[in-house]
């Protein structure tokens, strides 16, 4: 991805990613952007109103910041308008599976804390968190940080294997031709996969592997018995 990108947004920069950018496409444009001057950050500007003009970024990177901004549906507009056609989001935020997202705004610091987990985050995640990328103009497939990432990488980052990730990408060009691709081939497998799993399934295939020599020597006998 990073090697056909020109230009990358990360939100919230953090320095070991930007390093990793460096190194891996040394020639990228990289802008760090954050609602405060911070030492990473190349320009400060508001998630709900990035001061970037429409498709400038090939690759937008927001780890851990949804969670953070009340308004999260117009941040994610924001990143789909400066995103180019077939621009590509990869996001975190903290997950509950199996729930839905619970978000409260205007509560203080401690109540944050023990509510959702840190005291400037406003929500926790459930399910839906992929229907609002949706909504937003994206496409989406979910992997984990296993999917990706090696296990000396997860151990040197400190990261489980679980951790999901977001690949989101807006309409048109290669990211969004490359993400429905991806995900038509794990919807195969996964089918297929659930399938061959079932036992009568995997019954009726030793069935049949049984019966193959019988049925063979019967083809083959009644084959001589009929040739003049």
């Amino acid at each position: 991805m990073l090697a056909t990108s020109d230009r990358v947004l990360e939100a919230a920069p953090q320095l070991q990613v930007r390093k990793v950018i460096r190194r891996v496409a040394p020639r990228i444009r990289y802008v760090g952007t954050d609602l405060m001057d911070l030492r990473w950050v190349n320009v400060c500007g508001d998630a709900l109103a990035l001061p970037f003009r429409d498709g400038i970024f090939d690759l937008a990177l927001h780890f851990h910041v949804f969670e953070h901004i009340p308004d999260d549906r117009t941040a994610m507009r924001e990143v789909a308008r400066v995103l180019r056609p077939g621009g590509l989001l990869i996001c975190q935020v903290p997950q509950r599976p199996g729930t839905v997202t619970d978000e409260e705004f205007g509560l203080s610091p401690e109540e944050n804390l023990a509510r959702f987990g840190q005291a400037d985050h406003v929500r926790y995640y459930g399910d839906d968190f992929e229907d609002r990328l949706v909504e937003s103009g994206f496409r989406v497939a979910t992997y984990t940080a296993g999917d990706v990432l090696s296990d000396a990488k997860l151990d040197r980052i400190n990261v489980t294997a679980q951790e999901r990730l977001w690949f989101a990408t807006t309409e048109g060009g290669t990211y969004a031709d490359w993400l429905r691709a991806t995900r038509e081939r794990a919807a195969v497998q996964a089918k297929y996969d659930s399938l061959t799993n079932r036992k009568f399934v995997r019954a009726g295939l030793a069935a049949s592997r049984a019966v193959k020599p019988i049925k063979d020597s019967i083809h083959r006998a009644t084959r001589s018995s009929t040739t003049p």
